[in-house]
């Protein structure tokens, strides 16, 4: 191998430009890589260093779909507590247990697959840079005035310096992690497209003028000594091959198809880009919100198999029979019904520190969702403890009003006049008409609450007593009401009771 231009004849010169331009057909394994080999390296390096902020962001997608199902579950939640009497109350009941249950299935999905192989992507990246990075550095710190393992494209000998070699970029280093998107183009799924093999850069990946110290040089110096004992060296997680054989080129491996690699040296190869393939695949359905398209979501079967049942689940036909009697053949119709009268709802009242008028659809926050959902289901807890007060309060006055006319009282002095009626000649105590208590016993019901069943039991003989209604005294030859039809009374008032208490 010649030296550079420094000889005083020139013909030597000559033959020295002509080396750096024609290279010869096989340099040897200690002379310096060109270019068109570390310049892919250096570029594959930094998009390494981008995947743990590509994966951030992804990760960050999928939490934040599962957010907003998560949000749209507790608009529903807090819209029932504000009208709990809302005619589609069973509709808005099944779509929120529908977003409700597709937010825990995402983070589910997410905790046991999506960041599982996020992590794993993160990890092989990591290890396959810092590789190919204490290569280049390595390379790098060999020059010298007369020799490099780096080769400019004029055949001169570099290094990186300032995060670049002669101008191009070539930072390894390890950046700090932000959530960021980033394209691949170098180190995909498929390969390492753009690092040269062998086969591609034949005998031209190296320089021949510029000699590498990192090598071995033939098989007698060099970092490593090759010999019969020790065939050959690997460098760059086994993409770079020396040869135990005196004078050998550097050797390429070929690692732009991933299905292909099979070399057990490669396998960090063969891992990074099976580690990269896991994480680009589009979204899955589990992050999905697919309320609209609910009649073609098979994950919503479990929920409708228990929705609004007792012990005995549904089969998964009827399952798919109850999800359409909700929401039809079609979801997107009812489902953005529903969802429109949630988001549209406006405060009636100023609560939990949002304005009256303020659309629950511009609410988003879950602390926000959550103390406006605390507050109106206290306020409704409220009443309906009040309700139940009041209906122990209104028992325990009947009962009391029923006690004071006993059904016989050898006097009229014994039968309270305020509350009650004495009959003289049948010696009887019995509540004045149009009140609502009963004769102990007797049950028999206000005229005003609509059934005047004492109206229907008025024979005097046996035969005109209706028994599907009443019961017959013999003794007395009384036809009488059947013992707990003022049941019936209360239980018809309940509801008026509730309603003037809720609203």
């Amino acid at each position: 191998m010649m030296p550079k231009a420094n000889s005083k004849q020139l013909m030597a010169a000559a033959l020295v430009v002509a080396s750096l331009i024609i290279r010869p057909a096989a340099p040897a394994a200690k002379m310096a890589i060109l270019q068109k080999v570390w310049q892919p390296m250096c570029e594959l390096s930094e998009e390494l260093d981008t995947t743990a902020s590509d994966l951030l962001d992804k990760a960050d997608t999928v939490l934040t779909a599962a957010a907003a199902l998560e949000t749209e579950a507790l608009q529903i939640q807090v819209y029932l507590a504000a009208e709990p009497t809302d005619p589609d109350v069973r509709g808005l009941t099944a779509l929120w247990a529908y977003l409700a249950t597709k937010a825990a299935a995402a983070r589910e999905n997410f905790k046991e697959n999506t960041l599982k192989r996020q992590l794993n992507a993160a990890k092989q990246t990591s290890y396959l840079k810092g590789r190919i990075d204490e290569w280049l550095n390595a390379a790098s710190a060999t020059y010298g005035s007369s020799h490099g393992c780096l080769a400019t494209t004029g055949g001169d000998a570099a290094k990186i310096q300032d995060g670049a070699i002669s101008g191009v970029s070539c930072k390894i280093e390890a950046t700090e992690v932000s959530k960021k998107a980033t394209a691949r183009s170098h180190g995909t799924g498929n390969g390492f497209k753009k690092l040269p093999a062998a086969a591609d850069a034949g005998s031209s990946h190296q320089d021949n003028n510029a000699a590498c110290r990192f090598f071995g040089n033939g098989n007698t110096n060099g970092l490593l000594h090759t010999d019969t004992e020790t065939p050959g060296g690997k460098f760059a997680a086994g993409y770079f091959s020396v040869a135990a054989t005196s004078g050998a080129a550097l050797t390429l491996e070929d690692v732009t198809n991933a299905d292909a690699i099979t070399k057990g040296d490669l396998k960090h190869w063969k891992q990074t880009a099976a580690a990269l393939r896991a994480t680009e695949q589009a979204q899955e359905v589990e992050h999905t919100n697919k309320s609209s398209t609910m009649e073609d979501d098979e994950s919503s079967e479990e929920l409708f198999k228990k929705l609004n049942t007792e012990a005995t689940e549904r089969t998964g036909q009827q399952a798919k029979e109850q999800r359409k009697s909700i929401f039809t053949d079609k979801a997107a119709k009812t489902v953005e019904k529903l969802m429109t009268k949630v988001v549209t709802y406006k405060l009636p009242a100023a609560t939990a520190g949002q304005k009256k008028g303020t659309a629950l659809g511009d609410i988003k926050g879950t602390t926000e969702l959550a103390a406006l959902l605390a507050t109106w289901q206290t306020k409704l807890q409220e009443k309906i403890t009040n309700l139940n007060l009041h209906l122990l309060e209104a028992r325990k006055t009947g009962t009391q009003e029923q006690t004071k006319c006993k059904l016989k009282n050898a006097t009229a002095e014994e039968c309270p006049s305020k509350h009650c009626d004495y009959n003289k000649e049948k010696e009887e105590c019995k509540p004045k008409p149009g009140t609502d208590n009963t004769a102990a016993g007797t049950g028999a019901v206000d005229k005003k609450d609509g059934d005047k069943k004492d109206e229907v039991c008025t024979g005097t003989e046996e035969k005109d007593c209706d028994k599907t209604k009443c019961d017959w005294n013999a003794e007395k030859k009384e036809c009488k009401v059947k013992e707990g039809a003022a049941v019936i009374s209360a239980v018809i008032k309940a509801p008026l009771l509730l309603a003037f208490l809720l609203f």
